[in-house]
């Protein structure tokens, strides 16, 4: 049924895993890597350290510094007035040095293409990702609509605040 509490996604193949939480109060849901082997992904690094291709038992590995698109095999239906937000998995930023290369992702409601998770590896040896893997978390997001306007006179701080950036110190 479409309307609210409901997220759609279409999936480009019919072994492709939905999106799930991992437990009932999981603020987010788990995208997993979808590897056919033979593609080649899009890759960005300076020296080309690992292959960028699925290998037959559907996994590739990333070099580091090495950004690499990962498809989902999904395409989100999102409604509108939402975008979905793509997040690191935590233990796959702290124990294996992976994380999301633009530190957050955002789908737009009119993005109707397959989901991609730019993950880069921040570590110095290589990381392999394999078919199916949960690679990153997404989550819902409703927008506050407002529009950009110019003011001419400037804000005035309501707080005690001394100073600028990093201002409160450690």
């Amino acid at each position: 049924m479409r309307g609210l509490g409901n997220l759609f996604f279409y999936k480009l193949h019919d072994d492709v895993t939905l999106p799930s939480k991992a437990t009932s109060e999981a603020a987010c849901f788990d995208f997993h890597a979808y590897l056919t082997p033979g593609a080649t992904l899009k890759a960005e690094d300076n020296n080309l350290y690992e292959s960028n291709v699925v290998t037959e038992d559907r996994s590739v590995r990333i070099g580091p510094l090495t950004r690499m698109l990962i498809p989902t095999g999904l395409i989100a239906e999102i409604p509108e007035g939402h975008s979905i937000r793509i997040y690191p998995r935590s233990g796959l930023s702290f124990k294996k040095g992976l994380a999301l290369s633009n530190q957050v992702g955002v789908v737009d409601s009119d993005y109707v293409e397959e989901i991609f998770i730019s993950l880069i590896n921040l570590s110095n040896t290589p990381k392999k990702i394999i078919h199916n893997q949960r690679i990153a978390q997404g989550e819902l997001v409703a927008h506050q609509w407002y529009r950009v306007r110019e003011t001419v006179e400037k804000p005035e701080s309501s707080s005690d605040r001394v100073g600028g950036f990093g201002s409160t110190g450690q």
